[in-house]
């Protein structure tokens, strides 16, 4: 073979394999926190956030690890989580056990769910182009159906079967909540629509403790998801009942719509 020929295979051979690297969505293995000091099982997140994450940010390291952002004014953490390759949590800077936890029943705004939809451009970030809002889903467990004692918002991929369902029946949903038709993976929601400014202005939280019947008397045994119609308006799910997990019923951390070639 001429070197000519063999410079062009090579050329050849060089394209083909940075053709390959541009279709393949690939996406590094998160490197898991490891705590520093023995802890209960369900107190982990927390002292990922109080004992890791906070100190690092107050010490000036960016990023905070093993955060990937601590915002201290506005009191909460992105971290990701080492189940899936593009699924973040966010979590409150101080001490909140659950949607059950009595600040959260008085509290007049609670912007969890806001900010978490507002980091939702690290999935963006790690995947390395945007993705379709409506790829996107935001989930709370109940007391029962999590394996942590401080608040955290998972923020991942909506289950791609789901996501053609919700869009299909998004106009049969108003400002009121209602039952939906048929559940949510063989279990009973109820769903309402939601526009960004209620989001940020009450937050999702909030606006299910005050709106949704018999909600404060057992947050506890209360699921919560939000799911994006677009940029301004979403629609909020609720789930009662013990073991609750919106997190199972929504979302798909293996992210198969975006991450199809894994």
């Amino acid at each position: 073979m001429s070197v000519r020929s063999r410079c062009g295979l090579a050329a050849m051979l060089m394209a083909v394999s940075l053709l390959t690297a541009c279709n393949t969505s690939a996406v590094p293995e998160p490197k898991a926190a490891v705590p520093t000091k023995q802890v209960a099982r369900g107190d982990i997140l927390w002292h990922f956030v109080h004992d890791q994450c906070i100190p690092n940010q107050l010490a000036g390291k960016n990023p905070p690890l093993p955060c990937i952002k601590v915002d201290m004014d506005k009191g909460y953490v992105i971290f990701k989580d080492k189940n899936g390759p593009l699924q973040y949590l966010h979590m409150p800077t101080r001490h909140v056990t659950g949607l059950e936890d009595p600040t959260l029943l008085s509290a007049s705004r609670t912007p969890y769910f806001a900010q978490a939809w507002h980091a939702r451009h690290y999935m963006d970030r790690l995947l390395g182009r945007a993705i379709p809002v409506q790829d996107y889903s935001f989930t709370i467990n109940s007391k029962s159906g999590r394996s942590q004692n401080h608040l955290h918002t998972h923020i991942s991929c909506i289950r791609p079967a789901l996501r053609e369902r919700l869009l299909a029946m998004q106009s049969q949903f108003n400002s009121q909540w209602q039952p939906v038709p048929g559940g949510i993976n063989g279990h009973a929601y109820q769903a309402r629509t939601l526009s960004l400014g209620e989001l940020e202005q009450r937050g999702a939280i909030a606006l299910t403790i005050t709106t949704l019947a018999h909600a404060r008397q057992d947050m506890a045994n209360v699921s919560l998801a939000l799911y994006p119609l677009s940029e301004r308006q979403f629609l909020l799910f609720a789930t009662h009942r013990p073991g609750a997990s919106s997190e199972g019923d929504f979302q798909d951390h293996r992210c198969p719509q975006l991450l199809a070639s894994r």
